[in-house]
Protein backbone atom coordinates (compact mmCIF):
# COMPACT_ATOMS: atom_id res chain seq x y z
CA UNK A 1 0.00 0.00 0.00
CA UNK A 2 1.47 3.29 -0.79
CA UNK A 3 0.27 6.23 -0.05
CA UNK A 4 0.68 10.40 -1.08
CA UNK A 5 0.32 13.27 1.47
CA UNK A 6 -0.70 16.34 -0.18
CA UNK A 7 -1.23 19.25 2.13
CA UNK A 8 -3.44 22.45 1.11
CA UNK A 9 -1.95 25.51 2.42
CA UNK A 10 -1.33 28.84 0.57
CA UNK A 11 1.16 29.48 3.68
CA UNK A 12 3.16 26.62 3.90
CA UNK A 13 3.25 26.58 0.12
CA UNK A 14 4.45 30.12 0.33
CA UNK A 15 7.06 29.32 2.32
CA UNK A 16 5.67 31.57 5.95
CA UNK A 17 4.35 28.38 7.67
CA UNK A 18 6.19 24.88 8.80
CA UNK A 19 3.97 21.55 7.46
CA UNK A 20 3.61 19.85 10.58
CA UNK A 21 0.10 18.41 9.84
CA UNK A 22 1.69 17.04 6.68
CA UNK A 23 4.48 15.14 8.76
CA UNK A 24 2.13 14.25 11.13
CA UNK A 25 -0.08 12.63 8.41
CA UNK A 26 2.78 10.63 6.82
CA UNK A 27 3.87 9.63 9.98
CA UNK A 28 1.08 7.69 10.92
CA UNK A 29 0.04 6.51 7.31
CA UNK A 30 3.57 4.71 7.71
CA UNK A 31 3.09 3.45 10.71
CA UNK A 32 -0.32 1.92 9.22
CA UNK A 33 1.74 -0.20 6.89
CA UNK A 34 2.13 3.04 4.35
CA UNK A 35 4.97 3.46 1.89
CA UNK A 36 5.04 7.27 1.61
CA UNK A 37 5.81 7.52 -2.14
CA UNK A 38 4.39 11.71 -2.47
CA UNK A 39 4.49 14.45 -0.04
CA UNK A 40 2.98 17.43 -1.38
CA UNK A 41 1.83 21.07 -0.92
CA UNK A 42 -0.37 23.17 -3.22
CA UNK A 43 -2.10 26.52 -2.20
CA UNK A 44 -5.93 26.63 -1.21
CA UNK A 45 -6.86 27.31 -4.93
CA UNK A 46 -9.51 24.67 -5.84
CA UNK A 47 -8.02 24.02 -9.40
CA UNK A 48 -4.87 23.42 -7.92
CA UNK A 49 -5.88 21.16 -5.79
CA UNK A 50 -7.96 19.12 -8.34
CA UNK A 51 -5.37 19.24 -10.47
CA UNK A 52 -2.16 17.49 -8.19
CA UNK A 53 -5.01 14.83 -7.18
CA UNK A 54 -5.56 13.51 -10.70
CA UNK A 55 -1.91 13.35 -11.19
CA UNK A 56 -1.64 10.95 -8.22
CA UNK A 57 -4.47 8.96 -9.54
CA UNK A 58 -2.92 8.98 -12.53
CA UNK A 59 0.59 7.59 -11.65
CA UNK A 60 -1.64 4.94 -9.53
CA UNK A 61 -1.52 5.82 -6.40
CA UNK A 62 -3.23 3.57 -4.29
CA UNK A 63 -4.10 6.08 -1.15
CA UNK A 64 -4.12 9.53 -0.91
CA UNK A 65 -4.82 12.05 2.17
CA UNK A 66 -5.35 15.35 2.49
CA UNK A 67 -4.83 17.70 5.15
CA UNK A 68 -6.24 21.17 5.00
CA UNK A 69 -9.26 23.51 3.77
CA UNK A 70 -12.48 21.04 5.26
CA UNK A 71 -14.14 23.87 6.72
CA UNK A 72 -16.27 27.09 6.54
CA UNK A 73 -14.17 29.73 5.16
CA UNK A 74 -14.68 30.89 1.02
CA UNK A 75 -11.06 29.33 0.61
CA UNK A 76 -11.51 25.61 2.22
CA UNK A 77 -12.20 23.99 -0.98
CA UNK A 78 -10.89 20.81 -0.42
CA UNK A 79 -13.62 18.56 -0.26
CA UNK A 80 -15.02 20.32 -3.78
CA UNK A 81 -11.85 19.54 -5.35
CA UNK A 82 -11.99 15.75 -4.08
CA UNK A 83 -15.48 15.53 -5.12
CA UNK A 84 -14.39 16.27 -8.69
CA UNK A 85 -11.83 14.10 -8.68
CA UNK A 86 -14.18 11.00 -7.09
CA UNK A 87 -15.92 8.86 -9.05
CA UNK A 88 -17.34 7.26 -6.32
CA UNK A 89 -17.94 8.59 -2.58
CA UNK A 90 -16.82 5.85 0.40
CA UNK A 91 -19.02 8.46 2.85
CA UNK A 92 -17.59 5.47 5.86
CA UNK A 93 -14.15 7.14 6.54
CA UNK A 94 -15.13 10.95 6.62
CA UNK A 95 -17.94 10.22 8.55
CA UNK A 96 -16.20 7.88 11.36
CA UNK A 97 -13.56 10.52 11.82
CA UNK A 98 -16.73 13.18 12.33
CA UNK A 99 -17.93 10.50 14.78
CA UNK A 100 -14.73 10.83 16.29
CA UNK A 101 -14.04 14.50 16.71
CA UNK A 102 -17.51 15.07 18.41
CA UNK A 103 -16.31 12.72 21.31
CA UNK A 104 -13.13 15.42 21.70
CA UNK A 105 -15.38 19.23 20.67
CA UNK A 106 -18.31 19.86 19.34
CA UNK A 107 -16.44 21.35 16.31
CA UNK A 108 -16.39 18.21 14.58
CA UNK A 109 -19.32 18.86 13.23
CA UNK A 110 -17.89 22.17 11.40
CA UNK A 111 -16.13 19.64 9.37
CA UNK A 112 -16.84 18.89 5.98
CA UNK A 113 -13.92 16.55 4.54
CA UNK A 114 -14.76 13.89 2.05
CA UNK A 115 -14.09 10.62 1.31
CA UNK A 116 -14.06 8.36 -2.60
CA UNK A 117 -12.83 6.54 -4.86
CA UNK A 118 -11.33 7.46 -8.13
CA UNK A 119 -10.25 4.99 -10.59
CA UNK A 120 -8.95 2.22 -8.03
CA UNK A 121 -7.28 5.42 -5.75
CA UNK A 122 -9.05 5.90 -2.21
CA UNK A 123 -9.01 9.61 -1.53
CA UNK A 124 -9.60 10.73 2.53
CA UNK A 125 -10.27 14.47 3.57
CA UNK A 126 -8.19 14.86 7.30
CA UNK A 127 -8.03 18.37 9.37
CA UNK A 128 -5.28 20.63 8.92
CA UNK A 129 -4.57 20.26 12.93
CA UNK A 130 -1.66 18.01 13.90
CA UNK A 131 -3.46 17.38 16.92
CA UNK A 132 -6.85 16.26 15.30
CA UNK A 133 -4.96 14.28 12.92
CA UNK A 134 -3.42 12.16 15.67
CA UNK A 135 -6.88 11.82 17.35
CA UNK A 136 -8.84 10.70 13.88
CA UNK A 137 -6.52 8.81 12.43
CA UNK A 138 -6.49 5.54 14.61
CA UNK A 139 -10.20 5.35 13.84
CA UNK A 140 -9.52 4.64 9.73
CA UNK A 141 -6.33 2.71 10.02
CA UNK A 142 -7.69 -0.73 10.96
CA UNK A 143 -9.38 -0.56 7.43
CA UNK A 144 -6.96 1.31 5.30
CA UNK A 145 -5.04 -1.99 3.94
CA UNK A 146 -8.25 -3.77 3.02
CA UNK A 147 -9.78 -0.82 1.81
CA UNK A 148 -7.01 -0.26 -0.60
CA UNK A 149 -6.27 -4.26 -1.26
CA UNK A 150 -10.43 -4.12 -2.24
CA UNK A 151 -9.35 -1.66 -4.82
CA UNK A 152 -6.53 -2.79 -6.20
CA UNK A 153 -8.13 -6.23 -6.48
CA UNK A 154 -7.86 -7.77 -10.44
CA UNK A 155 -5.83 -5.09 -11.43
CA UNK A 156 -4.02 -5.80 -14.44
CA UNK A 157 -1.10 -3.25 -13.69
CA UNK A 158 -0.85 -3.56 -10.55
CA UNK A 159 -0.57 0.14 -10.63
CA UNK A 160 1.79 2.37 -8.40
CA UNK A 161 3.87 -0.10 -7.73
CA UNK A 162 7.53 1.60 -7.59
CA UNK A 163 7.69 2.43 -11.09
CA UNK A 164 4.03 4.59 -11.02
CA UNK A 165 5.48 5.98 -8.36
CA UNK A 166 8.94 7.06 -9.73
CA UNK A 167 7.53 9.52 -11.33
CA UNK A 168 6.47 11.07 -7.94
CA UNK A 169 9.31 9.88 -5.79
CA UNK A 170 8.87 11.72 -2.91
CA UNK A 171 7.96 15.09 -5.00
CA UNK A 172 6.13 17.22 -3.29
CA UNK A 173 4.44 18.90 -6.83
CA UNK A 174 3.50 22.40 -6.33
CA UNK A 175 5.79 22.80 -3.79
CA UNK A 176 8.15 20.40 -2.08
CA UNK A 177 7.25 18.32 0.43
CA UNK A 178 9.86 20.29 2.34
CA UNK A 179 9.80 18.18 5.56
CA UNK A 180 6.63 16.11 6.41
CA UNK A 181 6.75 19.13 8.64
CA UNK A 182 4.16 20.92 6.90
CA UNK A 183 0.95 21.65 7.06
CA UNK A 184 0.02 22.59 10.89
CA UNK A 185 0.69 26.36 9.60
CA UNK A 186 -1.41 26.23 6.76
CA UNK A 187 -1.98 29.88 6.72
CA UNK A 188 -5.28 29.05 5.67
CA UNK A 189 -5.14 25.67 7.72
CA UNK A 190 -4.84 26.96 10.64
CA UNK A 191 -8.04 26.91 11.76
CA UNK A 192 -8.95 23.46 12.86
CA UNK A 193 -11.08 24.24 16.10
CA UNK A 194 -10.20 20.47 17.14
CA UNK A 195 -11.00 21.38 20.64
CA UNK A 196 -10.20 23.71 22.60
CA UNK A 197 -6.66 22.08 21.80
CA UNK A 198 -6.92 20.49 18.74
CA UNK A 199 -8.44 24.42 17.28
CA UNK A 200 -5.68 26.00 15.57
CA UNK A 201 -5.55 29.74 15.79
CA UNK A 202 -5.16 29.84 11.77
CA UNK A 203 -2.54 32.64 11.85
CA UNK A 204 -4.14 35.32 9.18
CA UNK A 205 -7.39 34.08 9.43
CA UNK A 206 -7.91 33.41 12.37
CA UNK A 207 -10.67 31.03 11.78
CA UNK A 208 -12.13 28.54 14.29
CA UNK A 209 -11.55 25.36 12.00
CA UNK A 210 -12.16 22.36 13.11
CA UNK A 211 -11.10 19.77 10.84
CA UNK A 212 -10.94 17.24 13.32
CA UNK A 213 -13.62 15.72 11.86
CA UNK A 214 -12.26 15.23 8.20
CA UNK A 215 -11.12 18.10 7.54
CA UNK A 216 -9.08 21.26 8.64
CA UNK A 217 -11.78 23.27 8.32
CA UNK A 218 -10.22 26.63 7.08
CA UNK A 219 -7.22 25.04 5.34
Amino acid sequence: MNAAILTISSSVAAGRSEDTSGKALAELAAAAGAEIVAMCVVTDDRDAIEAELRRQVSAGTSLILTTGGTGLTPDDVTPEATRAVIDREAPGFAEAMRAESLKHTPMGMLSRGVSGIADRTLIINFPGNPKAIRELFGVIAPVLEHAVATLRRDDPEGRRGHAGHEAHGHEHHGHEARSPARHEAHGHVGHEAHGPAGHEAHGQAGRAEHEAGGGHAGD
